[in-house]
């Protein structure tokens, strides 16, 4: 074991001073997957501790709370305290975390999965659930191995069964994960890391319509079965977890969009509101549900408009920032800046996104210059010098930020 990895150290000889706190550093250091270390003193030694704080610690760490070394009994009975507290915020929340555990196992799933759903909504009350339950296990690894915990440990399966299926239903940002969330919420089962409940068939018809979800391929929203999800939601025990997926479903799809074109940012907005509502109460769980349904269908639409407009995702970015907000074309102007979108990226691909260029000051004039040339026929009813100026520098800043050069950026290859 290396030194920075030591979990155990036992003192079997007098120490003090420097020398004391050289050591209790060495079981105090952090590496990944150590949380804590463990120091038995044979000898005392730990009595001459604080001395050497006061010695070496600084002003501040002279006092008891301030030691880095705790005896086991302080973290036993912070354990009790917060098992209380979290059984009694639940109780406010109308869960008896006592009774989760009582009956068959096809019952203590339904209990799980009921838990669930009183405590995964609203926000505040998810975060300090999971906030309680994630500071009792760091208690337990930090205790580790004490017969004293032993009288704790039906309490905490409990408590993290509740929680690890609260954590299940928060996907991770890839979207077609978070689609299958939604797919499996009604067929999932509890395991060591995530503890979900299995309850009628799922919306079979929203997997026909995505087909196979395989790694972290983009999913498309416009082949999402709006009605099927509709009928899998009017049908689900799960309605605040079921409309949870599809707020994550929705803020992960946002963050792509905006990703890809920063004219977008209006779709964070309203989402906030629409969570902030949801959060509030302003709406009941249907109203929610159709909300945040009607939301990711808004999506959806967004997400095809670049064919509508018969341009690429990274062509109509371009258009876009050309023409929001509230910049007023004719149709014929319309079609000259779509035209200019296309020439600009083919001219920069071709010529400027070399390797480096924004590490180079002549790599940066070039795109620049290519930027100012190639805008310059816009039409000067709609663009005024002042706005033509700021069209180019938005251009230049989104070309800056998603094409690193040489084929390499946020659309792929640029050739």
């Amino acid at each position: 074991m290396t030194l920075e990895a030591t979990t155990t150290l036992t003192l079997t000889e007098p120490m003090r001073n420097h020398t004391l706190m050289q050591t209790i550093a060495r079981a105090n250091r952090v590496c990944p997957g150590k949380l804590s270390g463990l120091i038995v003193d044979y000898v005392g030694v730990l009595r001459n501790l604080q001395k050497a704080l006061a010695t070496y610690g600084g002003a501040g760490g002279t006092g008891p709370k301030d030691s880095p070394v705790q005896p086991k009994e302080v973290q036993l009975e912070e354990l009790e305290t917060l098992i209380k507290d979290v059984k009694a915020f639940a109780l406010e929340n109308k869960v008896n975390l006592s009774e989760v555990n009582n009956g068959e196992f096809f019952e203590r799933l339904a209990n799980i999965r009921e838990a669930r759903e009183a405590l995964i909504y609203p926000n505040e009350v998810r975060r300090r659930f999971l906030t309680m339950a994630g500071r009792i296990e760091r208690l337990f690894k930090h205790i580790g191995m004490d017969d004293r915990v032993d009288r704790f440990l039906g309490e905490r399966d409990v408590i993290k069964a509740v929680a690890g299926s609260i954590r299940a239903n928060v996907p991770p940002t890839d979207i077609s994960q978070v689609m299958q969330k939604v797919e499996d919420l009604l067929d999932e089962s509890i395991a060591t890391e995530g503890y979900v409940i299995p309850e009628t068939d799922g919306p079979k018809a929203i997997h026909d319509s995505v087909g196979p979800l395989w790694g972290k391929r983009r999913i498309d929203l416009s082949k999402l079965d709006f009605d099927a999800l509709k009928a899998f939601f009017d049908k689900s025990k799960s309605k605040r977890a079921t409309i949870d997926s599809l707020q994550q479903a929705a803020k992960s799809k946002v963050d792509q969009l905006i990703n890809e074109n920063p004219t977008r940012r209006d779709l964070a907005e309203k989402l906030e509101e629409l969570i902030k509502d949801y959060n509030e109460g302003s709406h009941n769980v249907q109203e929610s549900f159709e909300q945040i349904r009607d939301f990711i269908e808004t999506l959806s639409l967004e997400e095809q408009r670049h064919a509508k407009e018969d341009l690429t995702e990274e062509e109509l970015t371009v258009f876009d920032l050309l023409t929001k907000p509230n910049v007023e074309l004719k149709k014929k102007d319309r079609q000259l800046v779509k035209d200019l979108a296309k020439t600009l990226l083919k001219k920069l691909k071709e010529k400027e996104l070399v390797l480096d260029w924004r590490k180079k000051r002549q790599g940066k004039a070039r795109v620049k210059r290519c930027i100012e040339d190639t805008l310059d026929p816009l039409p000067e009813d709609a663009y005024s010098d002042e706005l033509y100026e700021q069209k180019c520098n938005a251009i230049y800043e989104h070309v800056y930020e998603s094409y690193w050069g040489d084929g390499v950026g946020k659309f792929g290859a640029a050739g």
